[in-house]
């Protein structure tokens, strides 16, 4: 017999929230496939130097890269910036007010593939304020 799995997509909202870090991960768990169609990140970065560069990965299960979104712009030490990576995003290569718009590629994950969320610089990885939400489709398997 053919396995059985559902053919509706239904919306989700995620947020970690969690302080003290600049880097985040959400795995897709067993049973579900999860379709993203965006990243909203509020980072507040420290009074410690250096430029941050923000970035959305979405990973296999091995930690194999499969899309990548960079926003266009750094943001330096002791500010707070929003990110919005959407898959209608334009690319926009300045701030607008606080805000970056980068557009992310579409991407189903599978259960144990996951998206990452990170600062590339690695500035303050235990100090800096990172909030990510994500927005999906969830489909169970």
């Amino acid at each position: 017999m053919a396995t059985q799995f559902s053919v509706e997509w239904k919306p989700q909202a995620y947020a970690d929230t969690t302080a003290d870090n600049s880097a985040k991960t959400f795995v897709c768990p067993a049973g579900f496939y999860y379709q993203f169609l965006g990243v909203y990140i509020n980072y507040a970065s420290t009074v410690t130097a250096g430029n941050r560069l923000v970035s959305v990965l979405g990973k296999s299960g091995a930690g194999d890269v499969l899309c990548s979104a960079f926003s266009s712009v750094t943001q330096a030490a002791s500010l707070t910036y929003q990110y919005s990576f959407n898959i209608a995003n334009p690319y926009i290569t300045s701030l607008r007010s606080t805000t970056s718009i980068a557009p992310m590629p579409m991407i189903i994950l599978k259960p144990g593939d996951y998206i990452e969320v990170i600062d590339d610089s690695s500035i303050d990885p235990t100090a800096d304020d990172m909030s990510v939400y994500y927005s999906y489709l969830a489909r169970k398997v």
